[in-house]
């Protein structure tokens, strides 16, 4: 009968999926490290793969899986450009004080935005830690190329902008 580890939290939902699987049994390890999967890992001498349902293996003993001959999946391009927005986004809103012009909108003091606080990010560098998929999407392509193209030329009265 196929067990399964699932290394990492999962949704609930997923979790009982898998556990409905008729001939399917599992257990999860909810922090996810050498040390907190290696003992299963030990016991299962019929493990043939290890798939990972996150981006990256940094937690996995890769050594002890090429010792026995196991492959590892990881997912790959999953979500990597959505990690990337994200950054943009945190990069935007620290920026421009968004948390702090929420406030001042909703609070006061309302001449906040004369402080002239908020900043540009145009012209700026950007120091990305790290070459993974995400950290190359930020670096090689414009994240928000998803507005790129998408003006209808019929509707800029000035073309001279």
């Amino acid at each position: 009968m196929p067990h399964l580890l699932i290394a990492g939290k999962l949704r609930p939902s997923g979790l009982a999926l898998l556990q409905d699987l008729n001939g399917v049994t599992c257990d999860d390890v909810q922090e996810v490290s050498e040390a907190s999967y290696a003992p299963t890992m030990a016991d299962a001498k019929r493990l043939r793969i290890v798939s990972r349902h996150r981006a990256g293996y940094a937690s996995v003993d890769v050594v002890a899986l090429d010792k026995r001959k196991i492959l590892l999946c990881i997912v790959g391009e999953v979500n990597s450009r959505s990690v990337a927005e994200h950054a943009i986004a945190f990069l935007l809103a620290s920026a421009k004080r968004l948390i702090r012009a929420d406030r001042a909108v909703r609070e006061g003091p309302w001449g906040w935005r004369n402080t002239l606080e908020p900043g540009d990010i145009s012209e700026k560098n950007l120091l990305i830690v790290g070459d993974g998929r995400s950290g190359r999407h930020l670096a090689t392509q414009n994240v928000l190329d998803v507005f790129a193209g998408r003006l209808d030329p019929d509707l800029i009265v000035n073309k001279d902008f």
